[in-house]
């Protein structure tokens, strides 16, 4: 049986990490990652009284993916509201 894979230290703190899934596509996805976040937020506040204190770590990571949401809405430049699929018309 093989042991856990372990990451090799990244070379360059400085260097931002990737994003995963919808985020991380080029160009972005980002109707279906919003439909992916909102999904996360729905399932996080439906169970947010079984979850303990491992709902704040969700909720701080569901946070985290709304920021980078903004953030990669905004660089992409969309005007509706932003969820545009980065697709051109």
């Amino acid at each position: 049986m093989r042991g856990p894979r372990r990451c090799a230290p990244s070379s360059s703190a400085a260097q931002p990490r990737a994003l995963p899934g919808n985020l991380g596509a080029e160009p972005p996805r980002l109707r279906d990652a919003s439909l992916a976040i909102d999904a996360l937020a729905g399932l996080i506040q439906a169970t947010a009284n079984h979850l303990g204190e491992q709902g704040t770590l969700l909720e701080q990571g569901l946070r985290n993916l709304q920021l980078a949401f903004v953030q990669l809405s905004n660089l992409a430049g969309t005007e509706d509201g932003g969820v545009g699929d980065g697709a051109t018309s």
